[in-house]
């Protein structure tokens, strides 16, 4: 993490019965944190090295989490720039959804297109499906919106930039892009004929 981060660190413990939480910091427990996250606001360079764990008990037993070790750096992450899509971006099916972007790094300056990595992902409801799967070495391109397929207006492209600098550090960021929706009249004769779309 950068300093002055915000670290959350999460386990799950399943099991019947009720279950206690208790975090350490370098083997000590940490006062009042007895839940299942852990927030640690607010990181500063003394923090790297400093070991967290935290031990799940019930009734019957206990069990103690992998340990993390931080690493805090004064290292910046890479700021990224969408020129396209923008936010409030629509999308139409047949058309080509286009990206392009960039990134500057506090430490590194621009940022060479083989450090940027780019993604789509076509969204529906509560799923996924790969518009573009992670690709590297671009800093534009285009992905082809087929006119069949969901009719769904609860759909979205999200367009993710992850930008990592020459020490490894990264960012990212996505922009969602909604469809254009219209209403539509369907009348008939007789009336009342029923009407399907796309099978």
């Amino acid at each position: 993490a950068v300093v002055g981060e915000n670290i959350t660190l999460n386990v799950e413990a399943l099991g019947k019965a009720e279950i206690s939480y208790q975090w350490y910091k370098n083997n000590s427990p940490i006062q009042n944190e007895t839940n299942n996250n852990l927030i640690l606001n607010s990181v500063v360079l003394a923090d790297s090295g400093n070991t967290i764990f935290c031990v799940a008990t019930n009734s019957f037993d206990s069990d103690t989490s992998n340990i993390v070790t931080l690493l805090i750096t004064q290292n910046q992450r890479p700021k990224i720039n969408f020129i396209s899509p923008l936010m409030g971006s629509k999308f139409n099916y047949g058309d080509s959804l286009r990206f392009e972007g960039n990134a500057i790094d506090p430490e590194d300056g621009a940022l060479a297109n083989t450090q940027l990595e780019w993604k789509v992902d076509f969204h529906h409801d509560e799923h996924t499906h790969p518009g573009l799967t992670a690709t590297t070495g671009i800093s534009k391109g285009a992905v082809f919106l087929p006119r069949l397929g969901e009719t769904s207006t609860n759909v979205w492209y999200r367009v993710y930039l992850k930008a990592t600098d020459s020490k490894g550090l990264s960012n990212s960021a996505y922009i969602d892009v909604h469809p254009t929706i219209g209403q539509m009249e369907v009348k008939s004769s007789p009336v009342g004929l029923p009407i399907g779309l796309d099978g």
